[in-house]
């Protein structure tokens, strides 16, 4: 075989930066780490016996809920007319970034940055999407992940004994979702210039409620997704030897899901231990400390996969935490 010395020289040289981007990935995720137990305290999980074969049916659980979103997402993205199906590829790594931004940064920029990754991994690779219209795919996958969540509530709702703060919450998410709804409808009519094309292109992503047959397949996803998790709540809980079944994680994750969809900050640490603890507690008298102690573990396995594989997809993007915030700026500001 004939050897191309100019071919291995830059062979050899392409490797330096990846090995800086492993490395500088690698520092960052030990630095999270280190942020995030801080933040978090984790002298409950000492006092814990934690049974940890259950952790890992969580995390395997886990990651197929975070699947079931994915095929929600590129099926909205497929259902875009006059253009090829989006790999699996440019958007599972952009999934994750969100997941990662979402946990590390203020008033969720990691569903902006998401957006924005992917934009950028489709002009990459010659496919482009415009970017108001990959925030429409975006919309319509949080619409039809919202009435899959609904299904899942009312069909654990005979089973569940909700506080009525929960349900206050509820109904303020769908008053607050019904208001966004309609204020984009009055900005559809009304807006002018730049707006209105961003808004047009946000009109174009939800290309998918006009296909029934791919919104049946998003709305089954999303249920199926929805459940995973459940079923990974309910692993969790058995890892801490909490034994109360589906019906209970399915409270847990109510509750704890809830209390999510209002970020007051990063992660909402302390807002999500709250949310999964006052359910176990009240419902059915876990005592505080075993369930302090469940809460910061599932907030662990959850943010495991979101942190842990979010920052591998931003190093194999080429990107760091700051530049895929910047990248996120100039959609935000749009």
């Amino acid at each position: 075989m004939a050897s191309y010395p100019f071919v291995e020289s830059r062979q050899r040289t392409d490797l330096i930066p990846r090995a800086v981007r492993v490395v500088c990935g690698a520092s960052a995720l030990i630095a999270i780490s280190v942020l995030l137990a801080r933040r978090i305290d984790l002298s409950p999980l000492s006092q814990a016996d934690v049974v940890w074969r259950w952790i890992v049916v969580s995390l395997v659980l886990n990651l197929a809920s975070v699947a079931g979103k994915a095929i929600v997402w590129k099926t909205a993205l497929d259902a875009l007319p006059n253009r090829r199906p989006v790999r699996y590829a440019h958007v599972v790594p952009a999934l994750f970034i969100g997941f990662l931004l979402n946990t590390v940064l203020f008033a969720r920029m990691g569903e902006v940055a998401r957006v924005a990754v992917l934009a950028r991994r489709q002009r990459l690779a010659g496919e482009p999407i415009p970017t108001g219209t990959i925030a429409g795919t975006a919309i319509a996958e949080q619409l039809v992940l919202g009435v899959a969540l609904a299904l899942c509530v009312l069909a654990l709702a005979p089973v569940l004994h909700l506080p009525h703060a929960v349900w206050a919450l509820v109904g303020l998410f769908v008053l607050v979702l019904a208001a966004v709804l309609a204020a984009l409808k009055i900005l559809l009519r009304s807006a002018r210039g730049r707006l209105a094309r961003l808004l047009a292109g946000v009109s174009h992503g939800q290309a998918l409620f006009s296909r029934p047959r791919a919104t049946a397949v998003a709305t089954a996803a999303g249920t199926l997704s929805w459940a995973a998790q459940i079923a990974g709540i309910w692993a969790a809980l058995e890892a801490f030897g909490i034994h109360i079944g589906l019906a209970g994680a399915g409270l847990v994750f109510v509750a704890s899901t809830v209390v999510q969809l209002f970020p007051f900050w990063p992660g909402n640490l302390g807002i999500f231990q709250l949310g999964v603890c006052a359910p176990l507690v009240n419902a059915y008298a876990v005592s505080t400390a075993s369930a302090v102690a469940f809460s910061v573990g599932l907030q662990l396995v959850e943010g495991a996969l979101g942190v842990g594989l979010g920052l591998y997809f931003l190093t194999r993007e080429g990107l760091s935490v700051s530049g895929a915030r910047e990248l996120a700026s100039a959609p935000a500001q749009a």
